[in-house]
């Protein structure tokens, strides 16, 4: 049950991830773009795992 939890949880982690990126780029705040990747790359990270 936890583990369907976590797979719907990872595309929007990923998209979320996304958006946070274009908004940094567009801002031109480093810090967004920083953060948007963080949550990219644990989303990719966590979805490795579970395959």
């Amino acid at each position: 049950m936890q583990q369907e939890r976590a797979q719907k949880l990872l595309p929007l982690m990923i998209v979320c991830g996304l958006i946070q990126v274009g908004l940094g780029a567009l801002s031109d705040t480093l810090l967004f773009a920083g953060f948007g990747l963080g949550y990219v790359l644990i989303g990719i990270a966590w979805l490795w795992s579970y395959w």
